[in-house]
């Protein structure tokens, strides 16, 4: 097995330059993706016992050949790749779709190139964007968020859609993908706060084209496909042609993001029914207590009274029992002092 950087991919072999100094070919594995610049251990193509796929040897050439065919292999990696980290050129697109729908070109350092509005109310959001060229996306599209609120186009329950076109694969783009990922996500959670539903999906070149030739965003596109899907199947389209339109993963996506959504919603509905229930059983039992409580206060109430009115007349009673004794014991002593 050899170690080695790929400088130059042929249709069924590639060409590597290992670290001996060596450039040797190995086949192409189907599975595997290859691009130049990327390093790999490979098998070296042979036949019989002579290898035919060096073109150099360094045990063969001087030290100074070699020094210069290690600076020509690393100007043709650096030639290679520098087209891709021109800061103007397009690294990927994105599509922002409220109603407004707005297009983004974005190079790979994730900084705006261009803002294309796809309708008439996009034309009035970017109307009133400023210094956007060049700005990090999560800068402009937080201004499109803030402008489409201003205009009542975004409000709460409001949904959100953001389509990214990836125009570059290969490994060399991973970290910056991984990095407009991670800032379509914190775009998401801030939304989400606010209770607007955001999908986030991927496309390809191929579907951004036939939706730039119907006029529509990329991810109006994808919500036409799927519409239309769901009315195919529910006319009985053929297997077949669902099958081709499953074909699509983004559309899948989307599909199952939209259900996962509608199932949200059926899910947060019943929670607010549940917890409507329960706080009418709670408001009912409530209305039962204070009803109970002032009952009991009603009887308590009535109790005392009847006890103070007791109690009076009593104290009446034994009043004027006490005055009527007095009366008679003065009666009494003053029939005896006549009689004396």
């Amino acid at each position: 097995m050899k170690k080695g950087v790929i400088m130059e991919i042929s249709s069924k072999f590639v060409t590597v330059l290992t670290d001996e100094g060596e450039f040797l070919r190995t086949n192409k594995l189907l599975e595997q993706q290859y691009d130049i610049g990327q390093e790999i251990i490979f098998p070296p193509f042979r036949e019989g016992k002579r290898s035919y796929s060096f073109l150099l040897n360094i045990s063969r050439i001087d030290k100074w050949k070699l020094a210069l065919v290690s600076t020509i292999a690393t100007l043709l990696v650096i030639i290679s790749v520098l087209p891709f980290y021109t800061p103007n050129k397009v690294f990927a697109y994105m599509s922002i779709d409220i109603n407004p729908s707005i297009e983004l070109s974005i190079n790979n350092k994730l900084e705006v190139l261009s803002v294309t509005a796809l309708n008439t109310e996009g034309e009035r959001i970017i109307e009133n964007l400023s210094d956007w060229e060049k700005q990090d996306i999560t800068f402009v599209t937080n201004s499109i968020i803030d402008e489409s609120k201003k205009y009542g186009y975004l409000i709460e329950g409001s949904n959100l859609l953001i389509t990214t076109v990836q125009i570059h694969q290969g490994s060399t783009t991973k970290d910056i993908e991984k990095k407009l990922e991670e800032k379509i996500v914190i775009i998401s959670e801030t939304l989400e706060k606010d209770t607007i539903h955001v999908t986030s999906v991927k496309s390809d070149e191929n579907t951004r084209k036939k939706a730039e030739e119907q006029g529509i965003s990329t991810g109006k596109y994808l919500i036409e496909e799927v519409e239309n899907r769901d009315k195919e199947h529910k006319e009985g389209e053929d297997a077949k042609t669902s099958s081709n339109h499953l074909k699509n993963e983004s559309i899948i996506k989307l599909e199952n993001q939209r259900e996962k959504k509608e199932a949200k919603d059926k899910k947060d509905k019943r929670d607010h029914e549940n917890k409507k229930v329960i706080k009418d059983k709670r408001d009912d039992e409530s209305k039962k207590d204070k009803k109970d409580k002032r009952d009991q206060e009603n009887i308590k109430d009535k109790k005392d009274k009847r006890d103070q009115e007791n109690i009076k007349d009593k104290k009446d009673k034994r009043d004027h029992e006490n005055q009527k004794d007095k009366k008679d014991k003065r009666d009494q002593e003053n029939i005896k002092d006549k009689e004396d």
